[in-house]
């Protein structure tokens, strides 16, 4: 398996980080730094698709 297949699911799983980390900074009222963490888990959302149709990776 090729390195580049992997890149996509790199930047899922830092999305999912980020969502994580979001929700923990919600719980301990530091509602700024979890805004900050949605909208870097919205930037790596946005790459992670393109990431994957420009490197051709394909499910399965």
């Amino acid at each position: 398996m090729q390195i580049k297949q992997h890149i996509p699911n790199t930047i899922t799983c830092c999305n999912l980080l980020c969502g994580a980390i979001a929700t923990f900074m919600a719980t301990q009222n530091a509602f700024a730094y979890a805004f900050l963490f949605i909208l870097l888990g919205a930037f790596f959302d946005f790459f992670d698709g393109m990431s994957a149709r420009a490197l051709g990776v394909r499910r399965g």
